[in-house]
């Protein structure tokens, strides 16, 4: 079976970088270059990747480092370079050509992208590179979500995509599919409709209960573990407005419309308000005069958070 002895992770500071570390480092065995723009960002990284699996026998596994002063020295020293970075060409194309330059032939380069041109994120590495770079999206939490789109481009070895395969079904226990290079690929050109088709019918039915109402009605009675809009707040606002913008840019079909994001959510993103991480999006908490917690909800209407409205749900 392949396997990845050393990993570099781009992002390590973010959710996605230090949960996937996590996984890489207690199920691959493997050592792993945690980096980030700092160094107190990276260590930051990998006391989450601790916590998301409740153990820390694999810690001395995890190497913190930056971008500026460990990049090339890991990137060389890597079998298996995961970027995990913010979902934009601007902020992943710059880290690709210094990747390009410091890896050793051989060496597989992915991304965690969601949705953007895996073909075109290749194109800055040589010929041996484009062979061995690939799109593996995990999902969040993926500790929880074992789904892994596995996303390939013309210039890939099948051969090599099959090994590949193997190595992430049965060492790091994942269910994996294979996706074409198309914006969304498979599991958000669903899943990202559904939630934002969600918002937009919650700014519909604003006077009738809004976000809450939308996601009452669309998490417990349809089988979802987590509502559509509460998933939104734990994606993150501003990863939501990256992958459907560029669904909506890319995509001429029956369900481009259902991919505009309503404009109540470019405001909470202007706001800063970009959901969990932030402690506020859709939703936040705040502490009362007696020290519980009261989870409240944003109120389209009137741009304030207001307590859970109470619904009469005929059914």
């Amino acid at each position: 079976m392949k396997d990845f002895k050393t990993v570099t992770i781009l992002g390590a500071n973010g959710t996605m970088g230090a949960n996937s570390a996590a996984i890489v480092a207690a199920f691959g065995g493997a050592k792993v270059y945690m980096l980030a723009r700092t160094l107190d960002k990276a260590k930051e990284g990998i006391q989450t990747a601790v916590a998301s699996v409740r153990s820390g026998v694999f810690t001395d596994k995890l190497i913190p480092g930056t971008y500026d002063d460990d990049l090339e020295k890991a990137v060389s020293e890597s079998d298996w370079v995961f970027e995990l970075v913010a979902e934009t060409y601007e902020v992943k194309e710059p880290l690709m050509k210094r990747i390009a330059a410091a890896r050793k032939p051989g060496t597989l380069v992915s991304t965690v992208s969601s949705g953007l041109s895996i073909e075109r994120l290749a194109s800055h590495l040589d010929e041996d590179g484009q062979k061995h770079y690939y799109g593996t999206h995990f999902f969040n939490p993926p500790y929880k979500l074992v789904l892994c789109e596995l996303i390939v481009h013309p210039k890939n070895d099948e051969a090599y995509t099959k090994e590949l395969a193997n190595y992430l079904e049965n060492k790091l226990h994942r269910h994996v599919i294979i996706a074409n290079d198309r914006p969304g690929f498979a599991g958000n050109r669903i899943g990202f409709q559904f939630m934002n088709e969600a918002a937009i019918y919650a700014e519909k039915m604003a006077d009738k209960g809004g976000i809450h109402l939308v996601d009452q009605l669309l998490s417990g009675y349809t089988g979802r573990a987590m509502a559509p809009l509460a998933t939104a707040d734990l994606v993150g606002l501003d990863v939501h407005k990256a992958i459907v913008d560029n669904i909506y840019e890319n995509t001429k079909d029956a369900a481009h419309e259902t991919f505009k994001m309503p404009g109540y959510m470019q405001k909470l993103i202007d706001q800063g308000a970009l959901g969990n991480k932030k402690g506020k999006g859709l939703y936040m908490r705040e502490k009362t005069a007696d020290g519980k917690s009261l989870k409240k909800v944003y109120d389209i209407k009137t741009g304030n958070y207001e307590e859970l409205p109470k619904l009469d749900l005929s059914f």
